[in-house]
């Protein structure tokens, strides 16, 4: 992780939006209820690439033996240049907050708060009582009227 982050500028950035990387939810559960929300991220982001990440389905060949993305994982994934990762854990999952972290993604979005905080540049903070799928209605909802505002938006 950079030392000293620099101050990123949203609404430049999202307006460049090609590559998303969605990291889905560990608890099978969740991310049952998560995948439904793909569509309507895909629907924000026009003529963009969602690719997701689901750490259970890492081969073993991408693992080193404690467990962690090797190098050559690491090397693939960074190359990758996600514009923007949305974490859709439901609390901060070391290994995915790790991955998070080594990605050059300019805007790193969580909808919860936790001890990643630094990691994360976007955040959907809500009451601790707020549903799973009222938090991802809020990111996709929030995520979507910010890029079509950008998009009906005069040019400079």
């Amino acid at each position: 992780m950079k030392k000293n982050p620099e101050l990123t500028e949203f609404i430049g950035r999202i307006k460049n939006v090609k590559k998303i990387l969605v990291v889905v939810p560990r608890d099978r559960a969740q991310e049952v209820v998560a995948r439904k929300y793909l569509t309507r991220i895909k629907e924000a982001f026009p003529g963009s690439r969602i690719s997701t990440l689901d750490i259970f389905n890492l081969r073993s060949n991408d693992v080193n033996w404690l467990g962690v993305p090797n190098d050559q994982f690491v090397d693939r994934f960074r190359k990758e240049k996600f514009n923007l990762l949305i974490d859709l854990n439901s609390y901060h999952d070391t290994l995915c907050s790790y991955l998070a972290a080594l990605t050059d993604a300019e805007m790193r979005m969580h909808i919860c708060e936790g001890r990643y905080d630094k990691i994360y540049n976007l955040h959907v903070r809500t009451d601790s009582h707020t549903s799973l799928e009222r938090r991802y209605t809020l990111l996709v909802n929030n995520l979507a009227r910010l890029a079509e505002s950008i998009r009906q938006a005069p040019a400079a």
